[in-house]
């Protein structure tokens, strides 16, 4: 009986040493070389904002900072290895102003927006006029020649949507990050056309989206 108890405890004994040792293992893989402070420090000389999260995961039993960054014009999310600094997964994207938003309007908004109103109407009547005075110029000149030239004198509207063309859209994505342009995608987003730019360079991928109107760089995602 008491050889069979020895055995029992000995049995025990070991089971407990190998599990104590697995912990330890699993604990010291995660456990990150790099402390909070000096990963804020590290990524506050890349990523100029203020840092408004910073957790410490777990990543198959790698230790992993995630953090979110808020800057003047644009917002960062980055996941950064715990013991290299190394940056993992960078997301980006522009930050919307409070002058940007929906937001309910002042009464000096409210009145600089009819003056602009106004000004926009006496702008399309002196259109209009123009319009009419040219038409009439054309017709005169048109019953005193025959030979063509009237319709020469006639200009084509200026399109008030054009849009950026895709050589100038991939000139804009290659100055955000240098690499090989493997697509490019004219899209409408909630009423918004942009360009999809993705990019490859080495192991790295951007995807970055274009306003196609205005130039400016919405979003740059970098996955590795």
């Amino acid at each position: 009986m008491k050889k069979k108890l020895s055995m029992t405890i000995g049995v025990i004994a070991v089971v407990t040493v190998l599990g104590l040792g697995m912990y330890h293992s699993d604990a010291s893989q995660t456990e990150p070389t790099l402390t909070t402070d000096e990963i804020k420090s590290l990524i506050s000389d890349q990523y100029p904002g203020e840092i408004t999260e910073i957790e410490l995961e777990k990543d198959f039993n790698k230790a992993v900072y995630e953090l979110e960054i808020v800057g003047k014009d644009k917002k960062y999310e980055l996941k950064v290895d715990g013991n290299s600094g190394e940056i993992l997964k960078l997301k980006e994207k522009t930050v919307m102003h409070a002058t940007e938003n929906n937001e309910e309007d002042t009464t000096d908004n409210k009145e600089n927006k009819q003056d602009e109103k106004l000004i926009l109407k006496e702008k399309q009547n002196e259109k209009s006029k123009k319009d009419q005075d040219q038409d009439k110029q054309t017709k005169d000149k048109q019953e005193k020649n025959n030979n063509g030239e009237a319709e020469k004198s006639k200009q084509k509207p200026k399109d008030k949507n054009a849009i950026i063309d895709v050589s100038e859209a991939s000139e804009i994505a290659l100055n955000e990050f240098s690499g090989r342009i493997t697509e490019v995608e004219l899209d409408e987003d909630d009423g918004r056309l942009i360009y999809e730019i993705e990019i490859e360079s080495g192991e790295l991928e951007a995807e970055i989206e274009i306003d196609a109107h205005t130039g400016e760089v919405l979003v740059m995602e970098i996955d590795d």
